[in-house]
């Protein structure tokens, strides 16, 4: 087996750090490379969970609109003019919805947060 330090495999594990930037992650306490990536993978969750949220509710409050609309046009006979009204107000409601989550204020201005 050849120990020269320059013909070091990926596959295998590391005992000591082998650069200034390793050896000082490894050193700090708890900011390990596992714990940087959970840290940025808590924080991208976080940032996204909202916008997510409402995107997901301003799809359903718009499909809902719609059923609603159908399920109108054929008690009443008003073929398409419910369907298209309830689609319409499931997509306000739902942008509405939408952008007050996002930024809040941005359309009440009760809404708005004192900072």
């Amino acid at each position: 087996m050849n120990a020269d330090p320059s013909d070091k495999r990926l596959d295998e594990p590391r005992d000591e750090p082998s650069d200034e930037h390793d050896r000082a992650a490894s050193e700090a306490p708890g900011h390990g490379v596992d714990e940087r990536l959970d840290d940025l993978n808590r924080n991208l969750r976080e940032a996204a969970h909202p916008g997510i949220g409402a995107g997901m509710t301003f799809a359903v409050v718009a499909l809902l609109g719609a059923g609603a609309g159908y399920w109108l046009d054929g008690r009443f006979g008003t073929t398409p003019w419910l369907v298209i009204a309830g689609t319409l107000f499931g997509a306000v409601f739902g942008f509405i919805h939408l952008v007050e989550t996002i930024a809040p204020g941005t359309l009440f201005k009760a809404r708005r947060t004192r900072r």
